[in-house]
């Protein structure tokens, strides 16, 4: 596959064949692709040739690359289509050995000089007279599965918090009756405490008016008051 699509003569048949979009969304998924492949940079391997290695000592994948048996037109038809997928870009690519990523990086970087891409300036106008190229963005392409299980995932997040909000638990529920009932029964008991209070201070009002009655008449009526009785002769 490396041999394949590190052909700069392959990729001059293809890249010329694609429609003004198909060269947007080629271009897009290129420079995604390279980002997202494990390439090293070029400070990297300097600092690698400073301390005397080499790229091959630290790589993981050894090239597995084999001669592909089909016509050429086959081929060519099977490179095109691959760089409109981003999906099927980065999993080529991924395959790739360390010194072959470096080396693809390079032509492909190249290659997107024989696209034909409309220029800024035709796209602008175009987007002011309302017409706009849809090319996809090759990130979200690559990650929509992932992208709808996370959505569905807040979705289903934010539906549970409403439901809590809007209908509380059961157990929430018991408790908010449970603290109405204990207000309640404070109120009760508190009432019925001002009116034992109010009770008790009419009696001392009474015991103190009896008092207050004693001191008038400290005697009272137990001794009675001398009758004048008239002595005939």
């Amino acid at each position: 596959m490396f041999t394949l699509f590190s052909n700069q003569a392959n990729l001059m048949s293809v890249f010329p064949t694609y429609s003004a979009v198909e060269a947007i969304q080629v271009k897009k998924n290129i420079n995604y692709v390279l980002n997202n492949i494990g390439i090293p940079s070029a400070d990297l391997l300097a600092q690698m040739q400073q301390e005397g290695f080499s790229i091959d000592e630290f790589d993981t994948k050894q090239s597995a690359d084999s001669t592909i048996m089909a016509t050429q037109s086959v081929l060519l038809a099977n490179i095109k289509a691959v760089f409109l997928s981003p999906e099927k870009l980065l999993g080529m690519l991924k395959s790739f050995s360390l010194a072959e990523k470096i080396s693809i990086k390079t032509i492909l970087t190249d290659s997107i000089a024989h696209l034909r891409l409309p220029s800024e300036a035709l796209l602008n106008q175009m987007a002011q007279e309302g017409l706009t190229l849809n090319a996809d963005d090759p990130e979200p392409a690559t990650k929509t599965a992932a992208s709808k299980k996370v959505l569905a995932a807040k979705n289903k997040l934010n539906q549970a918090l409403s439901s809590t909000i809007e209908h509380p638990p059961v157990d929430e529920q018991k408790l908010k009756v449970t603290q109405a009932r204990n207000k309640l029964a404070t109120f009760l008991k508190n009432d019925t405490a001002n009116q034992s209070d109010d009770l008790l201070i009419a009696r001392k009002k009474q015991r103190l008016h009896s008092a207050l009655q004693a001191l008038d008449n400290p005697l009272g009526d137990a001794i009675e008051r001398p009758s004048l009785k008239v002595v005939g002769d």
